[in-house]
């Protein structure tokens, strides 16, 4: 009986203990899907790491960090609507994700207008550089951006003057853009600005290997930057 008592004395306790802290709401958007790198499974166990060691050390006095998980599915649709349901809800101070450059684009327009910021793992798209648009958006990785800076620093070392994009992306439009687009895109726009020239690019889809013909893309490019050939092929992962 004794033994009874102090248990549950502990337990009151413990809730009262939890209850007079401020809660500090995370609210976690990634998809459940393990084929993706930073998928639910993959991630929540370090983040629960992180809060256990976070809530113990008295980093935030007074303050108590929570997480609530949803599955963004990496979609522009359903992340969006998870984003908004946590806001509505009142049960999200900070983002954790989305990852996925399609769902994180609508949260991060959102957000500064909840007054909440978004910490990111992905969004590594030229576009998100705008902080104009994405105010309370921080990526947390290096963007695509970084590797146009790269091989700029590249083609100056070697004084390499022209440049040809190869990359493959979606041959149908409604399947979007691919990684290898967004990897291209910065490089292009910095070689426009820097040079005052538009450089060669041509996108094909290995899916669809019927629709180009590999020796022509080659040749083609070829003639389009022979300057210097620099040529970048981007293979689908």
């Amino acid at each position: 009986m004794v033994t009874y008592i102090f248990t549950l004395l502990l337990i009151v306790c413990n809730f009262f203990i939890i209850f007079t802290l401020e809660p500090v709401k995370l609210g976690i958007l990634l998809p459940s899907n393990s084929k993706f790198p930073f998928s639910i499974v993959k991630v929540v166990p370090a983040i629960d790491l992180a809060l256990e060691h976070v809530n113990r050390s008295g980093l935030l006095p007074n303050h108590i960090l929570i997480k609530n998980v949803r599955d963004s599915n990496c979609s522009e649709t359903i992340g969006p609507l998870e984003a908004i349901d946590l806001y509505v809800k009142r049960e999200v101070n900070v983002f954790i994700g989305p990852v996925c450059d399609y769902a994180v684009a609508p949260v991060a327009r959102f957000a500064p207008y909840w007054s909440i910021p978004v910490i990111s793992a992905g969004a590594p798209v030229k576009a998100f550089d705008d902080k104009s648009e994405y105010k309370t958006l921080t990526r947390i990785q290096g963007s695509y951006g970084k590797n146009a800076d790269f091989l700029w620093e590249i083609t100056r070392t070697f004084n390499w003057s022209t440049i040809g994009l190869l990359f493959n992306d979606n041959h149908k439009v409604e399947m979007g853009k691919t990684d290898n687009f967004f990897t291209m895109e910065p490089i292009y726009h910095m070689f426009k600005e820097k040079t005052g020239y538009e450089p060669y690019f041509k996108a094909f889809d290995e899916k669809y290997p019927l629709t180009y013909d590999i020796e022509d893309l080659l040749y083609t490019a070829s003639m389009n930057a022979r300057s210097k050939i620099f040529i970048i092929l981007m293979q689908c992962v």
